[in-house]
């Protein structure tokens, strides 16, 4: 079974909650505003690979990658702005007999619940200095999903990483969709990452 997983819940700093004496506008409705703006300037663009049995939107500013993961269905970058996104999917019934190999499949948890306690096990395992937030459970689609974000350090990069998280359980298959940035740069990322989390579709069929 491939082994990278996470999820993303989007949170907002405690720091925004300050109020401007200045203007009568919230510092909070203020970074809102900036954040609606920075995703009305990004344009999305269609992703639909016939030997895919799924369809994503993302920036059109991104183009296919090749090295970002080795199991990766899907792969996008755009380096100039340190916004990259993968997708994983595997059948729902090779990673359910791979997780019970493993002794870490719990009979009282849906197959959900299983696959992303062990995908935030592994990341948690080869990360350092993981800030998590919430894990969120919803749909997309009609589809079961979760989300969660996390900031971390990883190996050979020296600023701090916010990666995005989402699985999403679909007829036959399971699918991650991870995306990331700088730390730095998270607070226009999240939104992004967030729509394309959202357009992501199942083909009819698969």
């Amino acid at each position: 079974m491939k082994t990278i997983g996470f999820i993303l819940t989007i949170t907002v700093g405690v720091a925004l909650l300050t109020t401007s004496c200045n203007n009568g506008k919230s510092e909070l409705q203020k970074s809102l505003d900036e954040i609606a703006a920075g995703l009305d300037e990004t344009k999305f663009k269609k992703v639909d690979i016939d030997s895919l049995n799924y369809t994503m939107e993302v920036p059109d500013k991104m183009t296919p990658a090749v090295a970002l993961n080795a199991d990766a269905s899907l792969q996008y970058s755009n380096p100039f702005k340190n916004q990259y996104v993968i997708v994983i999917n595997e059948p729902i019934d090779e990673i359910t007999e791979a997780l019970k190999m493993l002794g870490m499949f719990d009979e009282k948890k849906t197959f959900m619940e299983n696959f992303v306690d062990y995908k935030i096990r592994f990341f948690e395992e080869n990360a350092t200095s993981v800030t998590k937030g919430d894990l969120k459970k919803g749909s997309v689609y009609g589809l079961e999903s979760y989300q969660i974000q996390a900031d971390a350090m990883v190996e050979g990069v020296p600023q701090e990483i916010t990666y995005c998280f989402g699985f999403i359980e679909g007829p036959k298959d399971a699918y991650m969709i991870m995306s990331w940035t700088l730390a730095s740069d998270k607070e226009k990322f999240i939104p992004i990452a967030e729509k394309m989390f959202r357009s992501f579709r199942v083909k009819p069929g698969a």
